[in-house]
């Protein structure tokens, strides 16, 4: 696994989303919640924009055959608009991400066949559930191009993250930044919590460690 994805994997989702807003910010991708549990995901977006056919056609036009192109250890970042009447992920889809080492999916609309990508411990994070196909009802409109979730743009190679506190999208030119702030963070609030423990009072703790700054090194 490439260096810095694996840099990306000591921290969580809290951590990093606090880094990410000491930099003002915004890479939350609100409403998206992991099907599997346990689950940490990172890795370098690929990403998939669906659109929907206004008149249903009449033969399949093969809208997820771009799985075959995605690299090893991506994250596949797939935009159906938050739909939630037709799936754009399921268990092919599924079997065959394992199958390429993919690290993992993110889906902003609808999924099925949820039992076995439990059952897979896949990592898998989206809006909605639904047994639909989406074959036929939307069609691939572009890869590897910027998609916008929640306001959040995302474009190829940024960095998605997701735990099961939900995702986050770190802009790939502020990656080092992120975790040497993420890092301090981390170092700061494990100060605090050992603090607190020996027993100083919370409001001294913070002050001591810089709680309205946790990012910069103390």
């Amino acid at each position: 696994m490439n260096n810095l994805i694996q840099k990306f994997l000591i921290y969580d989702s809290a951590e990093i989303s606090d880094a990410l807003d000491s930099l003002n910010i915004d890479g939350a991708l609100l409403g998206l919640k992991p099907i599997v549990g346990n689950v940490k995901m990172c890795g370098y977006a690929f990403t998939v924009k669906y659109a929907q056919y206004q008149v249903k056609p009449l033969e399949a036009h093969g809208a997820a055959n771009y799985i075959d192109d995605v690299p090893a250890g991506s994250v596949i970042v797939v935009d159906n608009a938050g739909s939630d009447n037709a799936t754009t992920w399921g268990d092919i889809l599924t079997r065959v991400a394992l199958n390429k080492h993919i690290n993992g999916t993110v889906v902003n609309g609808a999924v099925r066949d949820i039992e076995f990508i439990i059952q897979s411990k896949y990592p898998l994070f989206t809006k909605h559930i639904y047994m639909r196909s989406g074959k036929n009802r939307v069609y691939l409109e572009n890869t590897m191009c910027n998609v916008t979730i929640n306001q959040v743009v995302i474009k190829p190679g940024d960095i998605i993250f997701g735990d099961m506190n939900g995702v986050l999208v770190v802009p790939v030119e502020y990656a080092k930044e992120v975790l040497n702030r993420a890092y301090n963070i981390k170092q700061t609030e494990e100060k605090i919590i050992q603090a607190v423990t020996d027993g100083m009072a919370l409001s001294e703790a913070r002050t001591l460690y810089r709680y309205d700054k946790p990012w910069l090194q103390n």
